[in-house]
């Protein structure tokens, strides 16, 4: 995934992006997966709906009465319309609106980057928030995992805290292995505390009788 304008923004000069990432893909797939059967029977009570309300148009037109009409063409008839009406509903308005939103716009909405100072969290599209947290502020980073997380779609929900702050500072959900996430970025916190906070270099013990 690219990186976005608002995030380019904040970087600082010498600041480097270590891991940059968004929703998991399994997560996304199985979302879409069923939001497109959720649609599709939508689409098919749509259509039977739209059929049997044109059919009582046309009985009340026509003036026949419903029991005048051959149950074996009103069936099908009724299959062919309706399943018409359904593939149009679904294919030119339903799907187009859950590709985008799954295959774009989630993962566009949610953007997370791990640089080596700190981590960033971008919400949103049009209207787009930006946080960040410096890793010398983390004191508590947090992994939530329900059932079906682990075991259908294994992702999960990272959570950072700072000190004074009041509950989590950042949330990250629906990331890919969140275990791992929090191991690379306890190793990024460790090798940014090493670089910003060195060591003092330790002077050898004088021995007395060396002196003498």
């Amino acid at each position: 995934m690219s990186l976005s304008k608002s995030i380019k923004q904040t970087l600082g000069n010498d600041e480097q992006i270590k891991k940059l990432f968004s929703y998991s893909n399994r997560h996304i797939y199985i979302r879409l997966a069923v939001s497109l059967l959720k649609w599709l029977l939508i689409s098919a009570a749509i259509a039977a709906i739209v059929f049997i309300l044109s059919k009582l148009s046309e009985v009340a037109a026509t003036g026949h009465p419903l029991s005048e009409l051959n149950g074996q063409s009103f069936f099908q008839g009724f299959i062919l319309r309706a399943s018409l009406i359904g593939a149009v509903i679904f294919f030119f308005i339903f799907v187009p609106i859950s590709l985008f939103y799954h295959l774009y716009y989630l993962r566009i909405a949610n953007t997370f980057v791990m640089t080596n100072r700190r981590v960033i969290v971008k919400k949103g599209w049009l209207n787009t928030s930006v946080k960040s947290v410096d890793y010398d502020r983390i004191t508590d980073v947090s992994v939530e995992q329900s059932f079906l997380d682990k075991i259908f779609y294994r992702s999960g929900t990272l959570s950072i805290s700072t000190a004074g702050g009041d509950g989590y500072e950042l949330v990250l959900n629906c990331v890919h292995e969140p275990h791992e996430l929090k191991k690379t970025l306890s190793d990024l916190k460790d090798n940014y505390r090493k670089l910003s906070y060195p060591t003092p270099p330790t002077t050898p013990a004088i021995n007395p009788e060396t002196q003498a």
